[in-house]
Formats: C-alpha cells, sequence, structure tokens
C-alpha cells in the first residue's frame, strides 16, 4: 500500500510530494538545507492522514531538519 509523503517548507508552502514504494520507502530529491515539515497522506482509505511525529496538524506539525550533503533517514508515519 502506497502513501503520498507531501513537503512543506518552513513558511508552510507545498513543495511537492511523492509516494511510497511498497515497501514504505520513499526518496524525496532536490531540498536544500532547511526545515521542513512532512505530511503523510494515506491514499488506501485505511490509514490515518498525519503529519511526521503523529501530529494531527501543520501548525502543530514537527519540523524535520534537512542538512546536505547528508540523508535524512527514519521520517515515517506512526
Amino acid at each position: 500500500t502506497s502513501c503520498r509523503v507531501e513537503v512543506y517548507d518552513s513558511n508552510d508552502v507545498f513543495i511537492g510530494y511523492v509516494n511510497t514504494q511498497t515497501n514504505g520507502q520513499y526518496y524525496f530529491w532536490g531540498l536544500a538545507t532547511g526545515y521542513y515539515k512532512v505530511f503523510f497522506n494515506a491514499t488506501d482509505g485505511l490509514h490515518v492522514d498525519e503529519w511526521y511525529n503523529n501530529r494531527q496538524s501543520m501548525q502543530y506539525a514537527d519540523p524535520v531538519s534537512v542538512t546536505l550533503p547528508e540523508q535524512t533517514l527514519n521520517i515515517m508515519p506512526s
């Protein structure tokens, strides 16, 4: 089952999205160093939409720090 992973910048502006692979992994390319909010849009109708770290709204979403050239790992829904 795939999920749409949406990324927003620190000003809450939509950057883009990717779909997870069937194993739940995803890769989002092209982000600059900074802080982002990640939303998991459960398109399958079986799971609940949520922001990273089990937050229920963009207002309370925990920012994810991205530092290039490092990969940011383990940003997954609950």
